[in-house]
């Protein structure tokens, strides 16, 4: 299911800015160290693996995101396999799609949000094909606090997730248990590389 050729050639970096941060309080640079961990991990055969791993393939999709990205057409996909379709060709894609990052200030629990199913992963006849671009935003209120707000792996991982939302996979008010494919993800971006990346507990919503 993961063929490890897809992953192993040289990508593309990934095209992104920022708009409405204040570097006064170093947030762009925590931002920028964030995607530099992305650069590898959002399109790590790795974390794929401990996505579907801990989730067990556990989703939430947007209705009507699959009809929308033509999948019902192939009899051989089925809704679990959403997520690998979408990371395997984004992880060969060249380029990879734009990602434009707002502020927003919100003294409350959230560190991130986004638009759900607004870049697609579709089904074009002769293969799989993407359009759009990824739009996230993330809260000032947290973004370059002491601990995990100047975390970059905390908000490479939330980046992530706001970016799965944006390929049309969604999960209840606040939920961050791992049961779902896109909670697995972002905290398999989070703790790359780790042995007890499962352990990790985040206490905020996105």
């Amino acid at each position: 299911m993961f063929p490890t050729g897809l992953f192993a050639q040289t990508r593309v970096p990934i095209n992104y800015w920022t708009n409405g941060f204040d570097e006064r309080y170093g947030e762009n640079s925590v931002i920028a160290r964030a995607m530099n961990l992305l650069h590898d991990r959002f399109r790590s055969l790795e974390v794929l693996k401990k996505a579907y791993e801990y989730s067990r393939g556990s989703y939430h999709i947007k209705g009507g995101y699959w009809e929308e990205c033509r999948m019902n057409r192939q009899s051989h996909f089925g809704y679990a396999d959403l997520l690998w379709h979408q990371i395997t060709t984004l992880a060969r894609s060249v380029p990879f799609p734009d990602v434009e990052i707002n502020a927003y200030h919100r003294e409350d629990d959230s560190w991130g949000r986004a638009d759900v199913g607004r870049v697609k992963v579709y089904w074009a006849g002769y293969g799989i094909d993407w359009s759009g671009k990824f739009k996230v935003e993330l809260n000032r209120y947290h973004l370059g606090s002491a601990g995990a707000g100047s975390n970059p792996e905390m908000w490479a991982s939330t980046i992530a997730h706001e970016m799965l939302h944006n390929l049309g996979h969604d999960h209840p008010p606040c939920d961050n248990g791992m049961g779902l494919q896109i909670n697995a993800f972002s905290r398999a971006v989070h703790t790359y590389g780790r042995q007890n990346w499962a352990m990790l507990t985040f206490r905020g919503c996105r």
